[in-house]
């Protein structure tokens, strides 16, 4: 974990090395020391619906392109993307991972025209510079925009939403040690 401000907007940036992502439908223990790295990732109505397309471990929850922005994690990988395209979904499908939607932060090193969550909260995100992934969370409460912002003139090529709010997030240092992120 590293920690640093840019245009005001004071985050924190956990580099995601030699892991193995999957999507979970239950919090982990949080003395279940292979977990390294627990948040959210698909936003879900109040009846249970998914927003977004979503896939776990083979299965199909929901097709929906609305969100532009992905994570796709087959064979042992995990790639960050931006495309209406389904052809992702379907390639993680065949190889039995999982996938995402989720609101695009920056694409190309671009940011959006306009957003479609307002007001300021703790943000999140999962993003790219070069071919290393972040999450990366902010330490104070900030508008959609100045994150993004933030996230592109610190160099991210592209970065997805994560869905944050009051949900439970930690995370392990090298020695195994629990930490949580944000004020949750």
């Amino acid at each position: 974990m590293t920690s640093d401000s840019i245009l005001g907007v004071a985050m924190d940036f956990y580099a995601i090395h030699g892991l193995k992502a999957s999507i979970e439908f239950e919090e982990p223990d949080t003395a279940d020391t292979s977990v390294f790295l627990y948040s959210r990732c698909a936003d879900h109505t109040a009846s249970g619906d998914y927003l977004g397309s979503l896939v776990a471990e083979g299965v199909e929850k929901q097709s929906d392109r609305s969100r532009l922005g992905y994570m796709a994690m087959a064979d042992g990988n995990m790639v960050i993307g931006i495309s209406r395209s389904e052809k992702v979904k379907d390639y993680v499908l065949e190889r039995g991972g999982s996938f995402f939607r989720q609101f695009i932060l920056v694409s190309n090193g671009m940011i959006p025209s306009r957003f479609f969550l307002h007001g300021k909260v703790e943000r999140r995100a999962i993003g790219r510079i070069e071919n290393q992934l972040y999450y990366i969370a902010t330490r104070h409460k900030e508008t959609l925009w100045d994150f993004a912002d933030a996230l592109r003139e610190y160099g991210f090529i592209d970065a997805i939403y994560i869905t944050g709010g009051a949900d439970y997030v930690f995370c392990r240092d090298k020695a195994g040690n629990r930490h949580d992120i944000g004020r949750s």
